[in-house]
């Protein structure tokens, strides 16, 4: 103890000619199941150049219910009727156009059934065996159909609402004979396994169909506020303990219901080891639900309800908590690493005279205290240089940026105004109101504003550019099976999910427009079949250059492939609330405000997919497809 005192006596005495701190300036999963391993040998563009005469798998067998010996002869289906139709002339029927259908039979999908002509024929010799022996779904043939874009359906226990119900045959009945001729098939056969060359795989089979749905029940957020304002006397732990109590609140749900609880947060309290547990048990959460937190930067929320909904999918979980925090109104502040060095090496030194020794070699600089980096770690570049980079590269211009984010405020302020926010902003000491909206903002004001990062030539300011941001956020989704058990209303299906990275120096913040891109490719979905988007509102200049990359032909011919543009996306569906650059960017709970304002406005507006993206540092980028639930 007394050694401390004395290091901490010499300490102060240096300190005492330190200068004042410099404030802060700037600003700072796959499907997890065991069906996604199940596809993923079939991410390749064809196997049919792989499969010999025979169909032999070999390396590409997953040996979950495959064929390792490429017996022809071994399909699952021996027993499979004589009038049955061959698996390889079900595929030509495909690509002939004349499968209106298919349904899927219980117990593992192994038994199906196409619509031909009206009647329902059995699929028989020749079925791939890896996906008839799996309750991972027929993965192949699921992947055929949607990439040939053929209806298909589930039937388990005969309960499908399928609008090709009535065409299935009567259990008992003997299935329609199968006639070559009526449907054009091939009389001589094709190798086993072997599709034919201009069936084509997509990339990624949709899990609309092939997962448990998991629904969004509700969501809410406090207070979105500038840091060193409202909550400038709480810590990150009291804002998660608030939304956490809010949300329980709020959807009524019963502690003891609950399954699992997950946070996201960026800049860590150092007492708070797993902030999502300390939280929760304050929040009334019981001691058994177990819980974690996860670190993503800006999406921390986003990996945290992704990670809600792989434990549902896989079944380690019906009801989860997944949320958010951020504060910057107290952020851990730490000593240099030469004076850190001093002080552990202090605990084993006992005599005066080499605690004094410590001192030695130590200059001014070590004695500053080091604040959280804004700047990236890689790079050693902030992302105000990144977002003013990337608006260049796009040609989106200062006036564009200052627009934007005259908007952004304009329709936050509107929309607290309208009471649109009621349902989803928590009081707190009987307020709703988020400070960071200014309806008094003016064009003028904006643009009178110095570059703030790269001067004196650049175009990100102060003002179009997120601020700091204290808050937290929760969201209570559950299996849909669970929700409706338990008596809740869905307000939304949470769909598709990615997760993508690109060059941290050259593209830092371009990640939402990969992400969207893929995310909609794997939903066999377009950017024109989404009636509400938000997308995350770093920089003015970040989220304009993502709007323009993804309706650039150039840009996804250099970067996507050549493949085709996903197109314009119009203002009048787009963060038509405001967004972070209004509302605030607390790091770890924006993810969880996005999902929940777009399950709103879907619900509101009658419209049925919704989607979200958010860049994140390090060049990380992430986006989700929403359904609206039927309402």
């Amino acid at each position: 103890m007394m050694r401390f005192l004395f290091l901490q006596s010499a300490l102060l005495v240096a300190a005492a000619a330190l200068r004042p701190t410099p404030p802060i300036s700037g600003r700072r999963a796959a499907l997890g199941s065991f069906a996604a391993g199940a596809i993923a040998f079939v991410a390749r563009p064809s196997h049919a150049d792989q499969l010999s005469e025979g169909g032999a798998l070999g390396a590409t067998c997953l040996g979950f219910g495959c064929n390792p010996y490429g017996r022809p002869d071994f399909n699952g289906l021996e027993d499979a009727p004589e009038n049955s139709m061959p698996y390889p002339d079900f595929l030509k029927a495909i690509k002939d156009k004349k499968v209106e259908g298919v349904v899927f039979q219980p117990p593992m999908g192994n038994e199906a059934y196409a619509i031909i002509g009206g009647k329902s024929v059995r699929i028989g010799k020749g079925w791939p065996v890896e996906v008839s022996n799996s309750w991972s779904s027929p993965v192949w043939v699921v992947r055929i159909l949607e990439n040939e874009g053929v209806p298909y359906a589930w039937n388990f226990n005969l309960k499908a609402k399928s609008s090709y119900k009535d065409k299935l045959r009567p259990v008992g009945t003997p299935a329609p004979k199968y006639d070559p001729r009526a449907t054009g098939a091939a009389t001589g056969g094709s190798p086993w396994f072997a599709p034919p060359a201009d069936v084509g795989m997509p990339p990624k089979m949709s899990a609309f169909r092939s997962l448990k749905n998991v629904v969004l029940v509700d969501g809410c957020r406090l207070p979105f506020q500038p840091s060193g304002t409202v909550y400038n006397k709480l810590v990150a732990y009291d804002l998660a303990r608030l939304a956490l109590t809010g949300l329980l609140t709020k959807t009524g749900v019963g502690p003891k219901s609950l399954d699992y609880v997950i946070m996201g947060t960026v800049i860590q309290e150092v007492k708070n080891q797993n902030i999502a547990r300390d939280a929760g048990l304050a929040a009334g959460i019981p001691r058994e639900v177990p819980s974690h937190t996860v670190t993503q930067a800006c999406i921390s929320s986003n990996q945290a309800i992704c990670s809600g909904i792989n434990l549902i999918q896989t079944g380690q979980a019906d009801v989860v908590i997944a949320g958010g925090v951020e504060t910057m109104s107290d952020v851990p502040i730490k000593f240099s690493k030469p004076l850190r060095e001093r002080m552990l090496a202090s605990r084993k030194i006992k005599s005066t005279s080499k605690m004094l020794g410590l001192l030695k070699g130590l200059t001014l600089k070590d004695l500053t205290p080091e604040a959280p980096a804004i700047a990236n770690f890689i790079t050693g570049e902030v992302m105000g240089h990144s977002a003013d980079r990337l608006a260049d590269k796009f040609g989106v211009s200062r006036h564009e940026q200052d627009s934007f984010a005259l908007r952004s405020h304009l329709m936050a302020a509107k929309a607290h105004a309208d009471g649109i926010y009621d349902q989803e902003v928590l009081l707190y000491e009987g307020s709703r109101v988020e400070t960071g909206a200014r309806a008094d903002s003016t064009l003028e004001k904006l643009s009178s504003l110095k570059p703030a990062f790269v001067k004196p030539h650049g175009s990100v300011t102060a003002a179009n550019a997120s601020f700091l941001t204290d808050g937290a956020s929760a969201c209570l989704i559950m299996s849909e099976d669970k929700a409706l058990q338990l008596g809740y209303k869905p307000k939304a299906y949470l769909r598709e999910w990615t997760f993508v990275s690109c060059d941290p120096f050259d593209e830092m913040l371009l990640g939402p427009a990969y992400a969207t891109d893929k995310v909609l490719t794997m939903a066999g979905l377009k950017l024109s079949d989404m009636d509400v988007i938000e997308f995350h509102e770093a920089f003015a200049g970040q989220v304009l250059a993502n709007v323009k990359a993804l309706n650039s032909q150039t840009f996804y011919d250099e970067r996507m492939g050549g493949k085709q543009k996903a197109g314009e996306i119009p203002m009048d569906k787009f963060n038509i609330h405001g967004g972070s650059l209004s509302i605030g960017h607390p790091f770890g709970a924006t993810g969880a405000r996005l999902v929940t304002t777009v399950a709103n406005r879907l619900l509101r507006e009658g419209k049925k997919y919704g989607i979200t993206a958010a860049c994140a540092d390090g060049g990380i980028g992430h986006a989700s497809i929403i359904e609206a639930y039927p309402q």
